[in-house]
């Protein structure tokens, strides 16, 4: 029982350590990253869907003009 205990402490201690709240820090951070990096690049493929999307319709605009 006493062998668990101390295995117990070992990993909470390890858990609440300064190295492990600074490893979550860097995550969330990362992440933060990541998140903003997908939002500039959404942004980018709805210009570009919608520019695409807007000379379409002036194509068949055109086509519907010479029929």
């Amino acid at each position: 029982m006493k062998q668990g205990t101390l295995q117990s402490s070992y990993f909470l201690g390890c858990y609440r350590s300064p190295a492990r709240e600074q490893d979550l820090l860097r995550q969330v951070s990362l992440l933060k990253d990541q998140l903003r990096d997908l939002r500039v690049s959404n942004e980018s493929t709805e210009v570009r869907l919608l520019d695409q999307s807007q000379r379409l319709g002036e194509v068949s605009l055109c086509s519907n003009l010479l029929s």
